[in-house]
């Protein structure tokens, strides 16, 4: 749920482009609400869906 996000997220919107590290910050704030040890390809898809970043740019 983005809106558990604190702080400097709070101001980020679907449909921006997100650099690497807010990127992984919001990945291992993913994984710890969610107690999973990976975020597998499968959620990628998804979260480019709702705009938080695309997919095909994730890692480059």
């Amino acid at each position: 749920d983005w809106k558990k996000i604190p702080g400097k997220y709070e101001s980020l919107k679907p449909g921006i482009w997100l650099n690497a590290t807010v990127i992984i910050d919001y990945l291992n704030i993913m994984k710890q609400q969610m107690k999973i040890m990976v975020i597998d390809s499968l959620m990628l898809p998804v979260m480019e869906s709702k705009g938080y970043f695309a997919a095909s740019r994730f890692g480059k």
